[in-house]
């Protein structure tokens, strides 16, 4: 009888279940998906706390801001008021009115800058959801939603290249807790 390695795929593409390859077969895609969901969730919290100690805006979050809500070319703030609160500035980052983001003026602002629109209109969206608010924290959820997804992919994507459910796993934790995550996270800007 041929040797079983741990977790060898069988020839029609299921695994022989040994004691040393706990996520074989369907108990085992259970259990990971399970773990994954744990990871994802680990994560969600991890976010959060990095999100609510962030305090203040880099100048590109600034820009950020007004490429979402308001018109770039015309009202940029001058002397330094970008980092102050208060107005002009709310006026120039802010949407007015209950799912009042002006789309169209999101598309336009990025005819004149280089990324595509598509972050730029679902902060809108999102920042329309609370009118006259430009709290970083309504964005950055943005990113953390994003970030949740990201490590769900990269289960995947290890899975797509043949890699174990357990080692796929490792990835995706990998990705959860890692610094540049937790970067991405805090930063509003795509």
């Amino acid at each position: 009888m041929p040797r079983v390695r741990p977790c060898e795929t069988t020839p029609d593409g299921g695994s022989k279940k040994t004691d040393a390859c706990p996520l074989a077969g369907e108990k085992g895609r259970k259990a990971a998906a399970i773990a994954l969901a744990v990871i994802v969730a680990l994560q969600a919290v991890l976010c959060i706390g990095a999100i609510a100690t962030k305090q203040g805006l880099f100048q590109d979050e600034s820009y950020t801001l007004f490429l979402t809500n308001g018109e770039f070319l015309y009202d940029l703030p001058v002397d330094g008021q970008v980092y102050r609160d208060g107005e002009p500035y709310e006026s120039w980052v802010t949407v007015p009115t209950f799912l009042g983001a002006d789309y169209g003026q999101v598309i336009q602002n990025q005819v004149n800058d280089v990324p595509p629109p598509l972050h730029y209109i679902l902060l809108a969206a999102l920042y329309s959801l609370f009118p006259g608010s430009w709290n970083p924290a309504i964005g950055l959820s943005l990113n953390a939603v994003a970030m949740c997804i990201v490590t769900v992919l990269s289960f995947f994507t290890a899975r797509f290249l043949g890699a174990p459910r357990w080692m796929a796993l490792a990835v995706a934790a990998v990705w959860a807790v890692s610094p540049a995550m937790v970067n991405d996270a805090v930063y509003l800007r795509m």
